[in-house]
């Protein structure tokens, strides 16, 4: 049985990642969970990251704990960082950000990833119109399209003797 190529694991990893970091923003709409670590806090709250750092060392060890408590329905759309005269600060970074980071690395690849498919059909790369009867170097009839590039001969060895 054939392995599926990388490209195609990462973009269905990406797929997953959009669709968890969702259900993760949509969630922290009415719940939040925090980790604590030995200098600050980091929260998933109000469809936000938010980092705090305290410079002396705050919590004596690592934790993990999700709160389902009652927590108002709220949304931050906006960074936000703030910093005390003691040093201790507070970074707030939305997660729709890394939503759209995803989003955008995720599409990027289908769409160019639809026009190699289709050349290799000898369909139009960028509306798909079938052009195997009118010639490789006519543009698309249907769109406009310039034609698409010719591939470069394939080189084979000549054996020795």
């Amino acid at each position: 049985m054939k392995s599926p190529p990388i490209k195609a694991v990462a973009r269905w990893a990406m797929v997953f990642g959009c669709a968890a970091l969702l259900a993760v923003w949509l969630w922290s709409t009415r719940h939040f969970a925090y980790w604590a670590y030995p200098r600050g806090l980091v929260f998933v709250t109000r469809g936000q990251l938010e980092i705090w750092y305290y410079p002396s060392s705050f919590f004596a060890s690592s934790s993990f704990r999700p709160h389902t408590g009652p927590h108002p329905f709220a949304w931050s759309w906006r960074f936000h960082y703030t910093q005390s005269k003691a040093g201790n600060s507070i970074l707030n970074i939305p997660l729709w950000l890394f939503e759209l980071v995803l989003l955008v690395l995720l599409i990027r690849p289908w769409r160019f990833t639809r026009a190699r498919r289709r050349m290799r059909k000898g369909l139009c790369p960028k509306c798909g119109y079938d052009r195997r009867g009118i010639g490789e170097q006519r543009e698309c009839p249907e769109c406009g399209a310039p034609p698409p590039p010719l591939a470069p001969p394939q080189v084979t060895p000549q054996g020795c003797g």
